[in-house]
């Protein structure tokens, strides 16, 4: 088999400009993470499959891998590309051909002893820990879609890359293309790990869209962002098409948003998120404090000051101390005059020791739901799993009608609170259920998708807003006064 290299230049495939950053950032750089894509028409599994094809090509011997979530999208998708890619540069398969692809055992072995696996990295009932991958010895590995594959899967394949990856014979390609090199090892190829991914919320979004957006990206990794804008091949009556769609998947698609998610399942409008800091026509009322308490783990605490349903003053920590932080809602609770009975906290860890000294009320997640006066007086009963999902409904149901207002906050704290809201989904199996959300995630959530594994974290400041909802669905009643909630 020839080699690529010189063809990729040359021709018959011309790189698109921003595949052209992506091989350079690989090739001539400390970069061996890398994110390509963010919109549809990007080039992202063109660009895979000619990574994939050069590795094997000039590193005779290797071992890499292609994943996607699903095998069979993986093959009616992916490998589809890859067989395009490989004609393109006039490879041929078969037996005593370039390559030969093993549908049944899922691999693809070239002439020159390099194999590239073929993975569905969906989570399995029977291997929730991804044990199968548990012993792979990879040179490089290739996720396509990886948005759609669970960060474990990417956590656990990630280790295996670079276990296969020095070989005496490969030292003039390895100074040419992907090679470092050091006293003890002497030259050695890359371990490169690509991913290419549409835009969308949870781990990609946190590992990618979020540090580039903050320049923060760590010095292994970076993120080309192709759209469909940088393929000049690309027909007119494709990008229509798209322009013809919902506007979240326009945003997400044609201009490459990771902000913007079309999941029917989320709970909060997008839109109304972000005008929470921009409603000034919420008016005030009675006074509340809401907050979340932390102790010395990853999460924050923070506390809300409302008037009405208006945030006007907000204090978060990472570390808590009990007694000080009483002492700082104390100080809240005189400044802004909230009865004891309008403070609510989370009733867990430290803050049930507050809680109690504080004499206010406590806010226990898996409460049960609460039957409306409006619910009563039908015959109902609350139709939530819980007290937390019962308030995360009726939050959104406030946002979305742009009833809440959120002041004072700096621009990075908006940014904490539009991501966490924007995770927020509701759970439907299909059967007759009360409603939830997506749980928290804890030690018995670890092979589902929850609001931590999405965010990487607690959702510390969405959830103190969320406990406001108490208020609205049991509201403090003046004495004397008949409260009609229908």
């Amino acid at each position: 088999m020839s080699s690529i290299k010189p063809m990729l230049i040359k021709n018959p495939i011309n790189l698109l400009p921003k595949q052209t950053i992506a091989w350079d950032c690989l090739e001539h750089s400390s970069v061996d993470e890398l994110g390509y894509g963010g919109g549809a028409g990007g080039g992202k599994t063109e660009m895979g499959c000619l990574l994939a094809i050069f590795l094997s090509d000039v590193f005779a011997g290797s071992r890499g891998a292609i994943g996607r979530f699903e095998l069979k999208n993986l093959k009616r998708t992916t490998l589809t590309s890859f067989f395009e890619v490989a004609h393109k540069l006039n490879l041929k398969e078969g037996k005593g051909n370039d390559y030969v692809y093993n549908q049944q055992d899922g691999f693809i072995r070239f002439s020159n002893g390099s194999e590239i696996l073929i993975l569905d990295t969906a989570p399995s009932p029977k291997d929730p820990l991804y044990t199968r991958f548990g012993g792979l010895e990879l040179s490089w590995c290739w996720i396509d879609e990886s948005n759609e594959t669970p960060y474990r899967a990417i956590e656990i394949l990630s280790t295996r890359v670079g276990r296969r990856n020095i070989n005496p014979a490969w030292e003039s390609n390895l100074k040419q293309f992907f090679g470092t090199y050091s006293e003890k090892d002497g030259w050695v190829l890359k371990p490169i790990f690509l991913e290419t991914f549409n835009p969308e919320k949870g781990h990609i979004y946190q590992r990618y869209w979020k540090p580039f957006k903050e320049n923060n990206l760590p010095k292994n990794r970076a993120f080309i962002r192709a759209l469909a804008s940088d393929n000049p091949h690309l027909p007119d009556a494709y990008i229509d098409r798209i322009k013809r769609s919902t506007k979240a998947t326009i945003e997400r698609l044609l201009y490459g948003n990771f902000d913007y998610d079309d999941d029917p399942q989320k709970i909060f409008n997008y839109d109304r998120i972000m005008d929470l800091f921009t409603n000034t026509h919420v008016p005030g009322g009675k006074k509340f404090i809401t907050g979340d308490i932390a102790g010395k783990g990853k999460d924050m605490t923070v506390i809300y000051v409302w008037d009405g349903l208006k945030v006007v003053a907000m204090h978060y920590e990472s570390v808590t101390d009990q007694r000080l932080l009483k002492q700082k809602i104390q100080a809240l609770k005189d400044k802004y005059q909230v009865p004891t009975s309008q403070i609510l906290l989370d009733y867990d860890g430290i803050g049930v020791g507050i809680v109690d000294e504080l004499q206010c009320k406590g806010f226990q997640n898996n409460s049960t739901a609460i039957t409306t006066r409006s619910e009563e007086y039908k015959g109902l009963k609350a139709n939530y799993q819980n007290l937390r999902s019962q308030c995360w409904f009726k939050l959104a149901e406030l946002v979305n009608d742009a009833k809440i207002a959120i002041t004072g906050v700096e621009e990075h704290i908006q940014t904490k609170i539009v991501e966490e809201l924007d995770v927020i989904k509701e759970v439907n199996d299909g059967l007759d259920q009360k409603r939830q959300i997506i749980p928290k995630g804890g030690v018995s959530d670890q092979d589902r998708v929850t609001i931590k594994s999405l965010l990487g974290h607690s959702p510390d400041f969405g959830d103190g807003l969320m406990m406001r909802m108490y208020f609205e669905i049991k509201p403090v009643v003046e004495p004397n006064i008949i409260w009609l909630d229908w």
